[in-house]
């Protein structure tokens, strides 16, 4: 763990190998999650309890949503504890956000409507709008991004209307208390009618909200007494950290394999609330990382996960695209209920793995570096 230090007046992000270890597994699991929908379809009830992470492998969006809660938050923090003068610069914040996402996704969104001529959706899209499978198969995973922006946006001014505290944090827990009970009304009480619009609320920062703040309730631990201590139980206690490291990688897999008993569209309609159960653990196993190393922990934190973790948006945008193309023809040419139980089955995901990776770390290298390295300006 590295403590966090400031540069010309400025807070930075320390470098949590954990997080991006993290960050890492939430991108295996969203190619898992894709590449087993495009070959085998929606997991059932009776898929196995080892194989839930696969056919469930979505979870891995509310993990981003959970580490992007945590990160961004570290700054704030940072200046509340340290009261100093610095606080983090909201402009200069918007600036290294956009020199983050846009280049890379607005590559994609501009390559997607040359490829399809659906140029009202990509308007849209450019504009982070939900458009849903429109753009099909490029847009499936845009609109992550469109709530994550959403958050962005957001995120600075909750941030500063807690730490400024009197009538502004006032406001600030009437609105949570506003947002929490619309979103019980929707998503626990179902007064809302309409399924499609019930379903497009599931993929908006209203849906969503519960894993960004469990991140950033995360990110206040993470500097609590909590990050302070370096003594604490689970690290003077590696046995007690292993049982809670497999704990909850198992609570996880019961909660996924419960989703699998209905479709997604039932399930995001039926209980939304799985996915703050998932951040809560997501939370937990974050915590429990950064404090002690569990044993086997070396199965999430390694250099191959961080390197996974690195080149993870750039994965993110063009996996979909890569499993779509190279798996459903070969599909249709072997047969729809041939194909699962073919050996085809099995490798050509992998080879699609290896050919999006190759394309990642291309895009990484000649796309987002040179905006990151831009970036990394705006923390001078």
């Amino acid at each position: 763990m590295i403590t966090p230090q400031t540069r010309s007046g400025r807070p930075v992000h320390p470098y949590l190998n954990e997080v991006e270890c993290l960050r890492g597994l939430a991108i295996s699991l969203v190619f898992a999650y894709h590449a087993w929908g495009i070959s085998f379809g929606e997991g059932g009830s009776s898929t196995p309890l080892p194989l839930v992470f696969f056919a469930a492998g979505q979870t891995g969006v509310t993990l981003f949503f959970v580490l992007s809660g945590f990160l961004l938050s570290l700054p704030w923090l940072r200046w509340a504890k340290e009261k100093s003068e610095t606080k983090p610069n909201i402009r200069s914040y918007y600036g290294a956000r956009s020199l983050r996402i846009l280049p890379l996704y607005f590559l994609w969104v501009l390559l997607a409507a040359v490829l399809t001529g659906e140029w009202s959706n990509a308007l849209k899209a450019f504009t982070f709008q939900f458009i849903g499978f429109d753009m099909f198969p490029y847009g499936v995973v845009w609109w992550t991004l469109t709530t994550e922006v959403q958050f962005y946006l957001v995120l600075p001014f909750v941030w500063w209307a807690w730490i400024t505290g009197g009538w502004y944090r006032f406001f600030l827990y009437l609105g949570l208390l506003l947002w929490l009970s619309a979103y019980l009304a929707v998503f626990e009480f179902g007064i809302v009618q309409q399924p499609a619009f019930s379903y497009w609320l599931t993929k908006s920062l209203f849906g969503r909200l519960p894993a960004f703040l469990i991140g950033m309730l995360c990110a206040a631990v993470f500097f609590g007494p909590f990050y302070e201590s370096k003594s604490s139980f689970f690290q003077k206690n590696r046995l007690a950290s292993t049982v809670g490291f497999f704990a909850i990688l198992l609570a996880l897999s019961l909660i996924l394999q419960r989703t699998l008993n209905e479709s997604d569209w039932i399930t995001e309609s039926k209980w939304h609330l799985h996915h703050t159960y998932e951040a809560i653990l997501w939370g937990c196993l974050l915590l429990l990382l950064l404090a002690s190393k569990p044993l086997f922990h070396q199965i999430l934190v390694n250099p191959l996960m961080a390197l996974v973790g690195k080149l993870s948006y750039s994965i993110y945008l063009s996996h979909v695209a890569i499993l779509y193309f190279m798996i459903d023809g070969v599909r249709e040419m072997i047969g729809k209920e041939i194909y699962p139980d073919s050996l085809t089955a099995i490798y050509l995901p992998l080879v699609a793995l290896l050919a999006t990776l190759v394309l990642s770390m291309l895009t990484y290298r000649y796309i987002e570096r040179p905006f990151l390295n831009l970036k990394k300006k705006l923390a001078r």
